[in-house]
């Protein structure tokens, strides 16, 4: 019974905040004010710890934080002065709402209230900021911009927690995108699995597509691409599977729109690399024995020499060509000789 009052409690205090946020019914001693904003950070895996700032004018003042699981009910985890709080213990991967209630030490003044939300990382996330929520009013931490104002944020429409991406291109702008620089240095073989959060409006078709970029420790590249659907549509979960790829020293990923109409919503990104134990290829084994019979790990072969002999005997001090080509190459076998006039050695 105690169990259930105390949840009564709580979602009465749930149904108040949200009432006075909305500005629906507000009481007369409630404020929201992001003055008492708590500042929250994952200081460790799966551990937020939250500052907020004392008023300034009331050194006497008496403060509540409050936290939640997103969609779940509030919680008082302090009472007292102004000081930080650490939760520990939180699920990967999920959306938290931290909130903070100001008392004023004068009954006459409005009590304060503000609440932020933060997404823990989800298990073996490469992705920094991957639910937009960090950042300042025009970009989110950690993005960055393909082209000048390549995305900007969105308030009024998100997967969870209160802040994600836009994309939109028209007649003007046909060429925008938003992306991240993941440095892995990875040695062994791994395969990256990229999922999020994607809405979109009047997109085109064959517009958009999600992408990772991977440079190789031995300077090569790869690239694998996931096209967007087109139309509208709210949020769907994607998935982009990579790989694998061995010593991999860097991925690169980004979100492109190509065309001259759409746009898209991101949100709750999230990039893991697995392991991958890649099988050996038997050797490509070959030997040849007199006269001119060969065998090879695909089969056996005989070597036909001198099918195509000099007219001429070259001077020992001559350079030769030597080379080896496919039958369907020998239009160019004959360019060749068109245009070097000295001996050629070529293995059909």
């Amino acid at each position: 019974a105690a169990g259930a009052q105390e949840m009564r409690l709580i979602v009465v205090f749930v149904v108040w905040v949200l009432m006075a946020v909305e500005g629906t019914g507000t009481p007369r001693d409630v404020r929201y004010s992001t003055s008492v904003c708590p500042t929250v950070r994952e200081t460790e895996l799966n551990t937020f710890y939250a500052t907020w700032r004392p008023l300034v004018d009331d050194p006497a003042a008496t403060y509540e934080v409050w936290f939640k699981e997103k969609r779940e009910a509030y919680m008082k985890i302090y009472e007292g002065a102004p000081c930080g709080v650490k939760v520990s213990g939180l699920r990967d991967g999920t959306a938290y709402v931290l909130a903070v209630k100001a008392f004023p030490s004068d009954p006459s003044k409005p009590q304060l209230f503000c609440d932020v939300s933060k997404h823990t990382r989800p298990a073996c996330s490469l992705v920094r900021n991957p639910s937009f929520e960090e950042g300042d009013d025009e970009s989110a931490s950690g993005f960055q911009t393909l082209i000048f104002d390549c995305y900007s944020i969105s308030t009024d429409r998100v997967h969870s927690g209160h802040r994600s991406v836009t994309v939109r291109v028209d007649e003007e702008n046909r060429w925008k995108g938003v992306g991240q620089y993941i440095r892995l240095n990875h040695a062994e073989s791994v395969s990256l699995t990229l999922v999020f959060y994607l809405a979109a409006e009047d997109l085109g078709r064959d517009v958009g597509e999600a992408r990772l970029d991977f440079k190789l420790s031995d300077g090569t590249f790869h690239t694998d691409t996931l096209p967007l659907d087109g139309g509208t549509y709210n949020w769907q979960q994607k998935t982009l599977v990579a790989g694998p790829y061995g010593n991999v020293e860097s991925v690169f990923l980004a979100f492109i729109l190509r065309g001259s109409q759409g746009a898209i919503w991101l949100d709750d990104l999230s990039l893991r690399a697995e392991p991958v134990e890649i099988a050996t290829p038997p050797p490509k084994w070959s030997y040849c024995t007199c006269p001119w019979t060969c065998n090879s790990a695909t089969g056996g072969y005989r070597v036909f020499a001198d099918i195509f002999p000099a007219q001429t005997q070259q001077e020992e001090d001559h350079f030769s060509v030597v080379t080896q080509l496919s039958v369907d190459r020998l239009s160019r076998l004959k360019v060749l000789a068109e245009k070097w006039q000295g001996p050629i050695s070529a293995a059909v």
